[in-house]
């Protein structure tokens, strides 16, 4: 029998099974769910430039060969400014990893409560943010509470649905790329668009706690904070030339490739918790969208976290107790920050099992992001909430024109970091 537990499949627990079966230690990992480590909301991994805290962490979770990560790239639609993927290819990828890995025993089974794993040494929670019912609630009563923030998902309209003639292929960062459908917006177009936006009807959030993650806020409340927000936010034009005018638009609606035969597209930013016929009337306004059929359209959701640096101690285990907290339910936000959390999870859990080093031995390096997302989780503050990788999580002081430096400095120390790693590997 295994001595460790997994209870989700999503991207921290994916990630954490298959980086712990490489360390040669078994786990028996209950999920519900067919499909593993599915993205929910984008389709985007975010940057991969070493400027960008998202690329030097991909980076860092290379260098460490982080199943997840080496798959996405595998998987990728586009690699250059932001790595996006075929979420449906990435999850069947992802999934076949792990039933394959004779390690990994999939439990198709839904956990209720912690009593029900109490014979294993270790449990690894990963249920992540939408975590209901008894577990909940037990979480809640071992952690001291939850706090809550609202996430929005963007609607994902059908390419045969468009009419392209209204629109232009261009990348930002990539010349001549065509991972990226943008419409143009004229500023009469763009003003008459955010007026929509703000005086339409929205789904009401059944709660006290309004508050939203900034890092993606719905787009009507981005227009309610200013009538040029979007234009110099989601919307804008800027290294977005249409080849009809040879000028810049006023303003620019991006739409995301979703997959490798071009069948959907994503709307960049416009995340959303309008109400589905108001997505629809407004949306359809947008030059080239007037037929538009939507894959799926904008939902919202209450995502529920703990307060991570006041409960978990520097194994990411609820003080106490046999349990860790990992990925977005812990209060790291975003795809990349979730699969670190099951990267640290993993050498920590074998580190506990094989008793190779004292644990301060095995922390990552000072000043890597990997090493930030862990203090950002473990050391007090004042104030915590849900954050992305940042600049703002390391130590160092790093100036705009050296991140690129930082970032390749980062990434070797890691990449020292996984050869000292290797003595937790099977012999």
């Amino acid at each position: 029998m295994a001595e460790v537990a997994l209870i989700g499949l999503g991207l921290a627990g994916s990630e954490f099974a298959l980086k712990l079966a490489s360390f040669g230690i078994e786990v028996d990992a209950f999920e519900k769910q067919d499909k593993f480590a599915y993205l929910i909301c984008s389709n985007s991994l975010r940057g991969t430039s070493l400027k960008t805290a998202a690329g030097i962490l991909k980076a860092e979770l290379l260098a460490l060969s982080s199943p997840l990560i080496t798959t996405a790239y595998e998987c990728a639609i586009s690699k250059e400014g932001a790595l996006t993927v075929d979420r449906e290819v990435f999850s069947q990828k992802i999934t076949a990893m792990i039933n394959e890995t004779p390690l990994i025993n999939v439990i198709k089974k839904e956990i209720t409560s912690f009593e029900e794993l109490s014979s294993y040494k270790l449990i690894i929670c990963a249920a992540g943010p939408l975590v209901d019912g008894k577990l909940a609630e037990e979480i809640k009563k071992l952690s001291g509470g939850f706090f809550h923030f609202w996430d929005a998902i963007a609607p994902v309209v059908w390419d045969y649905s468009l009419d392209k003639s209204k629109m232009f292929f261009a990348n930002r960062h990539v010349p001549h790329a065509k991972d990226y459908l943008n419409i143009p917006l004229t500023e009469e177009e763009y003003f008459s668009l955010v007026e929509d936006l703000k005086s339409a009807e929205t789904v009401e959030l059944h709660d006290h706690d309004k508050n939203f993650f900034e890092g993606c806020l719905p787009i009507e409340e981005m227009a309610k904070r200013g009538d040029l927000t979007l234009k110099y936010g989601p919307l804008s034009p800027k290294g977005l030339v249409d080849p009809k005018t040879g000028k810049e638009p006023f303003a620019v609606v991006q739409l995301r490739q979703e997959d490798f035969e071009q069948k959907a597209w994503g709307l960049v930013g416009f995340q959303t918790r309008l109400k589905w016929g108001e997505q629809k009337r407004i949306l359809r306004k947008l030059p080239g969208m007037e037929k538009a059929e939507f894959v799926r359209l904008g939902v919202i959701h209450r995502n529920s976290y703990i307060n991570a640096p006041k409960v978990l101690d520097e194994k990411l285990q609820i003080k106490g107790t046999n349990i860790a907290i990992l990925g977005q339910l812990s209060g790291i936000e975003g795809y990349i920050e979730a699969i670190a959390t099951g990267m640290l999870a993993s050498i920590f859990t074998a580190n506990s099992i094989k008793k190779r080093f004292l644990h301060e031995e095995i922390l990552p390096p000072q000043n890597t992001m990997l090493r930030g997302i862990y203090e950002w989780l473990t050391v007090p503050k004042k104030k915590f909430y849900p954050m992305n990788v940042s600049f703002a999580l390391i130590k160092a002081k790093v100036k705009r024109k050296n991140r690129e430096e930082f970032g390749k400095s980062s990434v070797n120390k890691i990449k020292e970091y996984a050869a000292y790693l290797k003595k937790l590997m099977p012999t």
